[in-house]
């Protein structure tokens, strides 16, 4: 049997990108990952990892990460913090993506992944609309600097797809699951299991287990079509079903308001844009509140038919991430 290739990991020191990493070394590839000289890494601590020192922002170190790689999948994609920047997040996130193609395109790397986002699909017609790969973000619809900058760093990937760069797009609904060291979607879970979320805001949303989401993302690797898109998904479900969920398997009661998104929108945005004023950093609001306002059902046929997608049950991926966050103390108040 051939040896597999090398592959680079941007992105293994967070979420999703640890468990693509261990599912890389699981089916025998070589893995080589990217880190910052401050970033932790213990929770992939028993995966054979190669690490080494790069930044998005620093093409030279892009290439010498590169050197000896043959695949590369990208699930460390920009992520803004002042939610109302939309112009400086745009230009952010596509200079960082053009200098990772640019590193693959200098290096003939013949198979590239990029992960995406359920932004760069739009909003649909509302709450129930079932969105797939066909869907796209029309700029400008939400105005803020999350859906703009994926929508911007989507856009400049199928210009250098035109060009000929072999990439697939893989778009995650939103993960759940053991391992999330930063919390960004678990931030909720851990909310609502602490008993601290005072109400729910938002309608619907699509949860997938994050080592489902390895899974298929790897699979998207070995047999993905170069330019297409694949929607990985799990369950498509009420946000108060999700809450009373997480509740139950926690042992707390549900918050016991659902606020309408218009208005608690609006006083993000304000709040956001008084602290700036004013000089006071505030927590970020603004991208928190409108993906859980505009988070939409997600249809993953295309990547079960081609890239053999499965999503296990939610209350399962649930109980261990509950699991995993008391074991490691993220559960004390």
């Amino acid at each position: 049997m051939a040896d597999k290739p090398k592959i680079l990991v941007l992105g293994a020191t967070g979420f999703l990108g640890a468990h693509i990493a261990r599912t890389l070394a699981e089916r025998g590839y070589p893995v080589r990952a990217t880190k910052r000289a401050s970033s932790k890494t213990w929770h992939v601590a028993d995966v054979d990892v190669e690490w080494v020192e790069a930044d998005l922002d620093d093409p030279q170190s892009l290439d010498g990460a590169l050197g000896g790689c043959l695949g590369v999948i990208h699930s460390a994609g920009f992520y803004p913090r002042d939610g109302l920047d939309v112009d400086a997040a745009r230009r952010r996130g596509v200079d960082q993506l053009r200098n990772l193609l640019d590193a693959c395109s200098r290096h003939r790397i013949p198979r590239i992944v990029y992960v995406s986002s359920p932004a760069t699909l739009g909003v649909g017609e509302g709450p129930e609309a079932v969105l797939d790969e066909d869907d796209q973000y029309v700029p400008g619809t939400v105005a803020n600097a999350y859906y703009e900058s994926k929508w911007a760093m989507e856009a400049e990937l199928y210009r250098y797809l035109r060009r000929g760069v072999p990439a697939v797009i893989t778009i995650p609904g939103a993960v759940f699951g053991p391992g999330d060291i930063k919390p960004s979607t678990g931030e909720f879970l851990l909310a609502v299991a602490r008993g601290k979320l005072p109400a729910v805001v938002g309608d619907v949303l699509n949860a997938v287990d994050v080592r489902d989401a390895a899974d298929s993302i790897v699979n998207a690797l070995e047999r993905g079509r170069p330019g297409r898109r694949y929607i990985l998904g799990g369950e498509n479900l009420d946000v108060d079903r999700f809450v009373e969920l997480v509740g139950e398997l926690a042992g707390v009661d549900k918050p016991r308001f659902h606020l309408p998104a218009t208005p608690v929108r609006h006083l993000a945005r304000l709040t956001e844009r008084l602290g700036r004023k004013v000089g006071v950093d505030v927590p970020p609001m603004v991208v928190g509140v409108e993906l859980a306002a505009f988070s939409r059902k997600l249809c993953s046929d295309r990547a079960r038919a081609e890239l053999g997608h499965e999503s296990r049950a939610l209350r399962n991926t649930l109980a261990d991430a509950l699991a995993w966050f008391r074991e490691h103390d993220y559960l004390v108040t």
